[in-house]
């Protein structure tokens, strides 16, 4: 082999190739071929990484799960030897397309809907006990009656926006259980803030002020802008309806949504969006158990900070389980844990372990609330310059924080047992 540093060429025989020619490497044989040839992803390790893992096998302590959102993912992963699945995030399955525009109008409503029925279900535990015929009770119960004409449509439509989304993700859990056959899948209940499902408020800012400023003016132009948007979003909006969205993602804005309405606050403020997850959950397992097929869901609630919110999101949980297994008739194993991301939950786990039934840890959220680093801003901001004037020797979020988050980890580890 002749490389010429100068011209920027290698030559191999009477081979030669430059800076920009493709080429392609069998990463099992070694092998340096021309050309941009065909690939295909492996379908299974090769003999000699086998026959490694093999040793490793037998004196390794712990167990290797996969991350995985979809099916396939979930085969990939037990054909190349995953004893389960560690984390399935379910916010990955609102992205896609054919359930993004259920997911956003769901959102939309998400807030009245929910209020709404907290606020009647709360008039209706006050007349428990009280005389029919009293003051109170006729007072109580016009208020109700109110109450129940302004939120039966909100509510209405908010459920029917889930009962779409149900059989869509039971599917998805249905696929992955499937795929891993009787090993454990840990399945994270939603996560993020929900204005991440809807679209950029700079975008919709800009749109909606195009289509205002054509509005009435130049009608020709008005329809090809608001047929460009419609082609981009990829459904019928109108220029009201993109209003109220600019209204409702503006309402939402948080200062810091790292730490606001998101994890298991958003099961405890709507209930509803977890009660139908769990649901999709339980039925796609018990649809497999009918078929002979063992699956073993394993659902997490994102978040926890106290054991309150724990037992609360853990028995909201369990009545749904409970009405499926009835619905179902038979039991599905399944067990009710959580994430391991807050401080505050290392220092309670002893008291957390008497609820939930398996902990994992998120070490990227439980790095940044305990140095009080935003990853995503760190990287690009302060951390080059903390990494070479070492006032950190490593990237918190690249290597585990041994002294700081590893001995938060330690302590929830110890008396979580």
């Amino acid at each position: 082999m002749k490389i010429d540093l100068a011209k920027k060429k290698v030559t191999v025989g009477d081979v030669t190739f430059g800076e920009g020619d493709k080429i392609t490497i069998d990463g099992g044989t070694g092998e340096v071929l021309l050309g941009e040839l065909e690939l295909h992803e492996p379908t299974d390790l090769s003999p000699e990484t086998k026959t490694i893992l093999g040793w490793a096998d037998q004196y390794r302590k712990l167990g290797v799960y996969a991350n995985a959102d979809t099916p396939t993912d979930a085969q990939h992963a037990r054909n190349f030897g995953a004893e389960g699945i560690g984390l399935c995030r379910t916010e990955h399955m609102f992205m896609e397309k054919d359930r993004l525009p259920i997911v956003q109008e769901m959102i939309m409503i998400a807030s009245a809907a929910e209020s709404g029925h907290r606020e009647l279900t709360k008039l209706e535990d006050s007349l428990k006990g009280v005389n029919k015929e009293s003051r109170q009770h006729r007072d109580t119960s016009e208020q109700i009656a109110k109450l129940k004409a302004k939120v039966e449509k909100p509510w209405n439509k908010y459920n029917d926006l889930l009962g779409k989304l149900l059989p869509i993700q039971r599917g998805d859990f249905s696929g992955i259980l499937e795929a891993m056959k009787g090993q454990w899948v840990i399945i994270r209940l939603l996560d993020p803030p929900l204005h991440e499902f809807l679209p950029a408020f700079g975008d919709l800012l800009v749109d909606v002020t195009r289509l205002k400023t054509l509005q009435g003016v130049d009608s020709g132009a008005y329809d090809k802008a608001l047929s460009e948007i419609k082609a981009r979003r990829g459904d019928d909006a109108t220029l009201e309806q993109l209003e109220e969205l600019l209204e409702k993602v503006e309402s939402m804005k948080e200062s810091n949504p790292m730490l606001g309405q998101r994890f298991c606050r958003l099961g405890i403020v709507f209930p509803e969006i977890y009660k139908m997850q769990v649901r999709a959950i339980m039925e796609a397992a018990s649809e497999l158990q009918k078929k002979g097929i063992d699956a073993k869901p394993e659902i997490m609630i994102p978040g926890i900070g106290s054991v309150e919110e724990m037992k609360l999101c853990r028995a909201q949980a369990e009545a749904v389980i409970a009405e499926v297994e009835k619905e179902q008739g038979l039991k599905v194993e399944h067990k009710i844990g959580t994430m391991i991301e807050l401080p505050r939950a290392t220092t309670v786990a002893g008291e957390l372990s008497q609820v939930a039934d398996f902990f994992s840890f998120g070490t990227n959220d439980l790095t940044q609330t305990t140095y009080g680093y935003s990853r995503d801003d760190a990287a690009g901001t302060f951390m080059p310059v903390y990494l070479e004037k070492e006032v950190l020797k490593r990237d918190p979020f690249q290597v585990v924080d041994r002294k700081g988050v590893g001995r938060l980890m330690k302590m929830a580890v110890t008396e979580g047992r």
